[in-house]
């Protein structure tokens, strides 16, 4: 099946060239910054930019240990006993993922379940002493991560950033049905 071409008098329009940024530049002067506009203020984008960077900083000083992984542990050692909804719940984690997270612990004997006296269906998750030790380490490097954080931001700042990011978090709560 042969296509059709459109005739049109004029040629398709051409987009317009960038300006040169390098312009005027000597070899290995800085670009500046470019201008976000109003995206430069809004809290969504600049909290998303700080955490890739607190992300990607505790990563690389955790190694093979993923921050979820990381935070699981500090949860059960907090909450011995606890079952698979409520640890999955407690950090914004999907339960069905959670479990897939959960079994990737437990085979490194990091973690282990035993099952509920009361209910031949439920299972009480815990710390192995293997989870407790490499808890130790990744809670001293965390507490330099955070240190890093207090240094660049000051106490102050860091106690602002504690108390105004559980409110922002509020945001993905569900409504109580009177809240509408």
């Amino acid at each position: 099946m042969a296509t059709r071409q459109r005739k049109t008098d004029s040629p398709a329009p051409r987009a317009k060239a960038a300006p040169d940024m390098d312009a005027g530049r000597t070899a290995g002067e800085k670009r500046p910054p470019l201008d976000l506009g109003a995206l430069g203020h809004h809290t969504g984008y600049l909290l998303r930019r700080a955490q890739l960077v607190v992300f990607n900083d505790l990563i690389a000083a955790f190694g093979d240990v993923r921050l979820a992984e990381y935070s699981v542990l500090m949860v059960l050692d907090n909450n011995p006993g606890v079952s698979h909804g409520d640890v999955a719940g407690a950090l914004g984690i999907k339960r069905t993922n959670f479990v897939g997270l959960f079994n990737r612990l437990e085979k490194r004997g990091l973690v282990e379940r035993r099952a509920v006296p009361t209910d031949g269906r439920a299972n009480a998750l815990f710390l192995t002493p293997g989870g407790r030790k490499l808890l130790g380490r990744l809670t001293r490097i965390a507490d330099q991560h955070e240190g890093r954080i207090r240094t660049l931001i000051g106490e102050a700042g860091q106690q602002q950033l504690q108390t105004l990011l559980p409110e922002l978090i509020k945001l993905g709560e569900p409504k109580a049905p009177d809240e509408d």
